[in-house]
């Protein structure tokens, strides 16, 4: 994983930076999850059986409630910033 994607990993674990949705698209793509698009606003990301389901924001930034959705997910796939701050 890039230096990019641990920044954007590291932001959404923080939660004190706003994170730009291409970045987060980008870092679960990074993590292998497999990004399904359905109708209207609706995605699907999907990494083995683990799905995280969400509307796209409709602005760049991501708010706080699909923060803690992406945060979650990534918990769930053994994605966490490490101790140093370098990624996983």
């Amino acid at each position: 994983m890039n230096s990019k994607r641990r920044k954007t990993l590291k932001a959404i674990f923080d939660g004190s930076v706003a994170v730009d949705w291409s970045d987060v698209v980008k870092l679960l793509a990074a993590l292998g999850c497999e990004n399904t698009e359905g109708e209207g606003s609706r995605v699907r990301f999907t990494r083995g059986t683990d799905i995280l389901r969400m509307h796209k924001p409709h602005k760049k930034d991501v708010g706080p409630g699909r923060l803690t959705q992406i945060r979650k997910f990534l918990i769930q796939i053994g994605a966490e910033p490490d101790d140093q701050g370098d990624g996983i």
